[in-house]
């Protein structure tokens, strides 16, 4: 098999922010290295024993709305908020339990940078309002472990099933600067047992590979009485391989490796949030949505290391009354076979 097919399967679950570009949460997707996508996921499977250990560290920055704006805004909505960015750094393990079948996890640290609020009061029966700078939000987000099976193809073309549990062991009681509870969407960690799944698609075509997927993580209530909205997302990645090795074959279910040379990835992003419900209301102004263009590159260094850099470009983006603008991504992994 091609050292740049292996590879694709190992890079898939090497690098895993969390997010992201994708409104104001960490992405779902297990991310890349080497011959992969970066957000998309891949269709191939790491093959049998091999193992696979990576770090990724993604920045999301937002507009800027001044104090003025955001009293402005509350005035008519009640309550809005604003952040400056939000940063998560992720690790991520992942183990070939077959040679279709591959389990993975992933633990993320997430950090909102200068969260502002303005609400909306009444004195003597007059609306006024006045933002307030509550501090950062940061601790350590939630546990997902999922399984990809491949159900049909071979090392070239291949299609797959995605399934996880994201386990609420992320911190649920950061605290502002007037030590008060941020609300649940700022808090690094959900509180709630949530599902994912979704379908993966893969071919391989000489130096070149097209991947695309559809992934639908279903959230339950957790902390503070609050629901996150559902996230619908759906991927394209392109990845053409330069310099280095030509695709050439190697021995049946070895470790996953580079030849050399340099990867190009060029992808589209797509996600649909739904709305979040606390207590029983339905906030459905604030369903949010967002097409992102994402180029990218990425290196193998020897046989069993990778690193990879991207950016992130807003195509469209619909935040809803509520939302946090974004601006740009950018972000940077590393991985490791054995």
């Amino acid at each position: 098999m091609s050292a740049i097919r292996r590879s694709i399967p190992l890079v898939l679950f090497l690098f895993l922010v969390a997010s992201s570009a994708r409104a104001d949460h960490p992405s779902l997707s297990f991310g890349t290295g080497a011959g992969g996508p970066i957000h998309a996921w891949s269709a191939m499977p790491l093959p049998r024993g091999s193992s696979g250990l990576g770090f990724r560290f993604e920045m999301t920055s937002f507009d800027h709305v001044s104090d003025e704006e955001l009293a402005e805004e509350a005035l008519e909505h009640g309550h809005v908020d604003a952040l400056a960015d939000l940063q998560a750094a992720t690790l991520t393990y992942a183990r070939g339990l077959t040679k279709d079948v591959t389990l993975a996890v992933r633990l993320p640290h997430v950090v909102r940078d200068d969260i502002r609020a303005a609400h909306l009061h009444f004195h003597d029966g007059r609306p006024s309002a006045h933002a307030e700078a509550e501090g950062d939000s940061s601790g350590i987000g939630d546990l997902l472990t999922m399984v990809q099976w491949r159900v049909a193809g071979d090392d070239r073309r291949a299609l797959a099933i995605i399934g996880g549990i994201e386990a609420p062991t992320g911190r649920t009681d950061a605290r502002t600067k007037e030590d008060e509870r941020f609300e649940a969407e700022h808090q690094p960690g959900s509180g709630s047992w949530d599902v994912l799944a979704g379908l993966a698609a893969s071919g391989t075509w000489g130096r070149s590979s097209l991947h695309g997927d559809v992934t639908w993580l279903m959230n339950n209530e957790g902390s503070q009485d609050t629901e996150l909205g559902d996230v619908l997302a759906v991927d394209l990645a392109f990845v053409h391989h330069f310099g280095g090795a030509a695709p050439h074959d190697h021995v049946q279910d070895e470790t996953p490796h580079s030849d050399g040379g340099w990867e190009l990835v060029l992808e589209l992003n797509g996600e649909h949030r739904g709305a979040t419900e606390t207590a029983g209301n339905d906030h459905s102004h604030d369903e949010e949505e967002s097409l992102w263009f994402s180029p990218g590159f990425q290196v193998g260094l020897g046989k069993r290391w990778s690193i990879n850099i991207a950016a992130g470009v807003p195509l469209w983006t619909d935040v809803g009354e509520h939302g946090h603008e974004p601006d740009w991504r950018a972000s940077a992994g590393f991985g490791v076979t054995f």
